[in-house]
């Protein structure tokens, strides 16, 4: 009866994440979503017109990457997990979902449809469903990959919903720096990704202090928060480095996104100045937390904006946010601190 419960758990989960997976790969193939407007060709005509143009390396080996999780969660997702059906299902879902793509993004001005896309997302979902395979026969039903990360979740965070809010309020803080989630290897993308501290480094631009104190006080606030959530003797801080570090470089490749001076000097401030503050208590810290991102939210209020135009009242709640999907996404950017200060409201020792 375990047995059963186990995998049952473990095929949901997969689903769940094959579903929000492909949620993902559909919102960054076809970003910034506006434009709309009828091909000017056939997509068979668009195809052949792509064979025409220049073979990008970084291109293919992107298309290949980001299919593989894809063609992992395929094979999890199965009921009954076979070589020839895992491998066969997963290369044609990943055709017919990447040929999906490809037609849409002929009604896009700002996408263009190419079948070389398409055979390397193919690729990708093979080369998943291979990767599915070889970790489905490592690993039985009593011990699939969900038990082993709610085991890894119990044995780091504390127990209860608050351990999952602040779980929570770490991957929103994440999502708020790597939104819109679009990442690119071409090589005007990762130098504007770098622009600002080229800026500052080789140009004798200024750093704008109140975004520095503003990183550093969100990032110190932070790293108090973990320091509640992880379980007593844990070994936490180079984990959570690599964490902050490892989001710091993700934002060179994505699009809208930059790594500047101010993120790095702050968070290297703000953690310095309350990594040795373990010997305070939980309840202690988290107040000193709330205090620290009250003073972020009061700077970002404060900071200068690009433009002196007064725009009239807004009466109906979020209606800028509603319009377009990316402007959803900024709602969901600004909401972390929020939540984070619930979480902390309600920790106690």
């Amino acid at each position: 009866m375990q047995k059963i419960t186990h995998r049952s758990a473990n095929l949901r989960a997969a689903r769940w994440m094959l579903l929000g997976y492909v949620g993902l790969l559909l919102y960054g193939s076809w970003f910034p979503l506006t434009g709309w407007r009828p091909p000017e060709a056939g997509l068979l005509e668009l195809f052949h017109y792509s064979t025409t143009q220049r073979l990008s390396r970084t291109d293919v080996i992107l298309n290949v990457l980001i299919y593989i999780p894809f063609g992992l969660l395929w094979v999890f997702s199965l009921q009954r997990v076979g070589r020839r059906a895992g491998l066969l299902g997963a290369l044609l879902t990943g055709l017919a979902l990447s040929l999906l793509i490809e037609w849409v993004q002929s009604w896009l001005p700002l996408r263009t449809p190419s079948v070389r896309d398409l055979f390397t997302n193919g690729l990708g979902a093979f080369i998943g469903a291979l990767f599915g395979l070889m970790i489905h026969k490592t690993h039985t039903a009593e011990h699939g990959w969900a038990a082993y990360l709610r085991a890894l979740r119990d044995s780091w965070v504390r127990p209860g919903p608050l351990g999952d809010v602040g779980l929570v309020v770490l991957g929103l803080w994440v999502l708020s720096q790597t939104t819109p989630l679009v990442p690119s290897l071409d090589w005007g993308q990762l130098k504007e990704g770098f622009r600002p501290i080229t800026a500052v480094l080789r140009d004798g631009a200024s750093l704008h202090w109140l975004r520095l104190a503003n990183y550093a006080l969100s990032l110190a606030a932070l790293w108090l928060l973990v320091s509640s959530l992880v379980r007593p003797g844990k070994r936490w801080g180079g984990v959570l480095l690599l964490l902050i570090g490892g989001v710091m470089l993700s934002k060179v490749p994505i699009a809208h996104r930059q790594l500047s001076l101010e993120m790095m000097l702050g968070g290297m401030l703000g953690i310095a100045a309350v990594a040795r503050l373990g010997w305070m208590t939980t309840t202690d810290r988290c107040r000193l937390a709330v205090g620290l991102i009250l003073s972020a939210l009061l700077l970002e209020a404060l900071r200068p904006g690009g433009s002196d135009t007064l725009h009239s009242f807004n009466w109906m709640p979020l209606k800028s946010h509603v319009r377009n999907l990316v402007n959803l996404i900024d709602l969901v950017e600004n909401t972390w601190p929020f939540v984070m200060l619930a979480y902390l409201v309600a920790q106690r020792d």
